[in-house]
């Protein structure tokens, strides 16, 4: 009879490469810090598509409407929803931690759409989250220009360029706001 061995502990890039969260089943438990009993390690795959586009599931559903809509009037309903919730300061912690997603889902709107009016409020959208990022501008500042300078439509350009101005704008009404209340 063979002893009972467990089985090969996979190196840590072979776990990794397997996609989504890896925990370590043969890391020792119980750690020193309670709070930290698991050891997760994120991939480079993207975000968790089956939670949506955030954790908070009236921002997932207002930015399912807007890019799902039917007609163009429901996605302007949504969008001016969206854009209310996005300036909702209550509401900036999970704008900022589903930050990525957001910003992907809207540039594909940008990309897809066939209205101009809709591609408006996408980037307006967009340029609320770049707004709300202010200690993460120079991230977001990055991603914008690589988009322009990838970008082979010049209106698509004009877009990206536009949603940096609303960034602008909106860091500016808010240090504004900020400046008058102290």
């Amino acid at each position: 009879a063979v002893p009972h061995q467990q089985p090969r502990r996979a190196p840590r890039f072979e776990r990794l490469q397997r996609g989504g969260l890896a925990i370590d089943p043969y890391e020792e438990y119980p750690r020193k810090n309670y709070f930290n009993r698991f050891k997760y390690e994120y991939t480079a795959q993207g975000p968790d598509k089956s939670k949506g586009y955030s954790d908070d599931q009236f921002l997932s559903k207002l930015v399912k409407q807007f890019i799902k809509g039917e007609d163009d009037l429901n996605r302007l309903d949504s969008s001016f929803q969206l854009k209310e919730y996005l300036k909702d300061p209550r509401n900036s912690s999970s704008v900022l931690h589903s930050g990525d997603n957001l910003l992907i889902s809207l540039q594909n709107v940008l990309y897809d759409s066939n209205s101009t009016t809709i591609k408006n409020e996408a980037s307006s959208c967009i340029g609320l989250i770049g707004g709300l990022m202010s200690y993460q501008a120079k991230r977001f500042i990055h991603w914008v220009f690589t988009k322009v300078n990838s970008c082979s439509s010049d209106a698509t350009k004009e877009y990206f360029l536009n949603a940096f101005r609303h960034a602008l704008l909106y860091d500016l009404s808010m240090t504004n706001n900020q400046g008058s209340i102290q």
